[in-house]
């Protein structure tokens, strides 16, 4: 897809208030700037671009559209200032033995809480 293309594509949507666009797989290398038009977007696809200030967990928030356009933009604002900005987010598996502790230790790390008669965990918990 040329940039002419894409910013046809993006006018377009922007006028017919789309909510998905699907962009994946146009070797885009950059993102313009009307694309922050797209205020109706509820999903925006663009896997398999090259666009190398997104990584792939933020390029998996296809759902949060203007969190992905945010976090592109920011990036290329600090590259261009020649700073780079962290993450600032881990992922985390904590396995063990049963009643040793596990859910205490996350309760604590995420809401700085403990309860010393917490109930064991049956199966799996997951907690952002």
């Amino acid at each position: 897809m040329t940039p002419e293309e894409l910013l046809e594509r993006i006018d377009r949507a922007a006028r017919g208030a789309v909510r998905v666009l699907d962009l994946s797989k146009n070797q885009l290398t950059a993102l313009p700037p009307e694309i922050g038009k797209l205020t109706d977007l509820q999903r925006l696809y663009l896997n398999s671009n090259q666009l190398p200030e997104i990584p792939p967990e933020i390029m998996a928030r296809s759902n949060q559209p203007s969190a992905l356009v945010s976090y592109y933009f920011d990036q290329v604002d600090a590259s261009r200032k020649g700073e780079s900005r962290p993450l600032n987010e881990a992922k985390m598996v904590l396995v063990g033995e049963p009643k040793v502790g596990k859910t205490c230790l996350r309760k604590r790390l995420l809401h700085d809480t403990f309860a010393p008669q917490e109930p064991m965990t049956l199966g799996i918990d997951i907690d952002q």
